[in-house]
């Protein structure tokens, strides 16, 4: 009954071993320096390597960028001194195919009572994200740069909330009003002519009201030296 349990046990962890969708390896160092190793498929596929080739000394070493494997012997030194129980890094791995694939990897370190090692390991394609990532900062670049450089004063907040405004510098020149004054609510209130204010009040209400879309308006800002600037505020 006892083996048949044991053998149930080993059936549902080799299903979960091998159906996981992340790379998964297991190594188990005696005392003696002679080791058992178990890495799953998915582990292979994300490596490009065989089990073949897993068995070679430094396996995984070769196929790491080379910048990403100095940041993980650091951390690696810092696990095998018992600094630290485990880490997780994001690092390359150079495929045969001259493809690069960008992993979170993760490991983790027990010492038995014996003075034996288990070392548990992880790895997660991210080579997705990391591309959407790149996306995403090369079109956050270009916004910043259009933003920054129409000769037009520009301002985006959500509405109610004037610690997301963000401004552009030609906004910045027209209102005298800092990147960082213009996350103060009423800043620009305070710096605008009290005639203007109160037309602006009204057309500003309408908006929020849903009366009308938008409105445009000519009206001055005062600047601290006393000088008065005039802008057509759309």
């Amino acid at each position: 009954r006892i083996e048949a349990e044991i053998a149930q046990k080993e059936a549902q962890f080799r299903f979960i071993f091998e159906a996981a969708p992340f790379g998964i390896s297991w190594r188990h160092v005696r005392p003696d320096g002679s080791q058992i190793r178990l890495i799953n498929d998915a582990h292979l596929r994300i490596c490009d390597l065989t089990r073949e080739q897993v068995e070679q000394p430094g396996a995984f070493a070769s196929i790491t960028h080379p910048d990403d494997r100095a940041r993980q012997d650091q951390l690696m030194e810092a696990l095998l001194q018992g600094r630290v129980a485990s880490f997780a890094m994001e690092k390359r791995y150079l495929r045969s195919d001259s493809s690069v694939v960008w992993v979170a990897y993760s490991i983790q370190r027990r010492v038995d009572p014996d003075g034996s090692e288990e070392f548990l390991s992880t790895v997660v394609d991210i080579t997705e994200l990391k591309r959407a990532e790149r996306e995403l900062a090369a079109k956050e670049a270009q916004f910043r740069f259009i933003f920054e450089s129409v000769p037009v004063g520009l301002s985006w907040a959500v509405p109610g909330r004037d610690e997301t405004r963000i401004v552009n510098a030609e906004h910045i020149r027209l209102t005298n009003v800092s990147a960082e004054e213009a996350k103060l609510p009423g800043v620009f209130q305070a710096r605008s002519h009290p005639e203007d204010l109160a037309r602006q009040q009204v057309l500003v209400d309408q908006l929020n009201a849903g009366e009308i879309d938008a409105f445009t308006m000519d009206k001055r800002y005062h600047h601290r030296d006393g000088k008065v600037v005039w802008v057509r505020l759309n």
